[in-house]
């Protein structure tokens, strides 16, 4: 539709600092050791009330094993394992996890905040009320 004019073409601006992500080691295609006892421990994790610093170490330290069973699933199974993403506090965990694969890069957090207003400028330009 863009080669017939129906749709305008889109002018990319030329970008001065782009970097891809890449895994340190690609940890979602090599097979994971898996932490001892980390699936009693995830088991415990979600049948037992726990305050948030308790959860994270837990998390840590059940990685590998999450890492493997999220290779595995789909989203609705991995939120249904691993309920805590989806806790006000769970970008938290989400951080966790991607400092895991992405070692070599800052926090999840930081490099999501540095390309939201980016994101949020192309969706103001294209979406417009009616």
């Amino acid at each position: 539709m863009r080669q017939n004019g129906l749709i305008p073409a889109i002018e990319k601006e030329p970008s001065t600092s782009k970097t891809k992500l890449t895994p340190t080691i690609d940890n979602l295609q090599i097979p994971l050791e898996i932490e001892t006892e980390s699936e009693n421990v995830a088991n415990y994790l979600s049948n037992h009330d726990m305050t948030w610093p308790e959860i994270e170490e837990i998390w840590r330290k059940t990685i590998n094993y999450k890492l493997q069973f999220i290779k595995k699933y789909n989203t609705a199974e991995i939120f249904n394992k691993w309920q805590h993403y989806t806790k006000p506090m769970g970008y938290k965990l989400i951080d966790i996890d991607f400092h895991k694969i992405y070692s070599r890069y800052s926090c999840f957090i930081t490099k999501f905040e540095e390309a939201s207003s980016k994101l949020i400028k192309i969706l103001d330009e294209r979406i417009k009320d009616c």
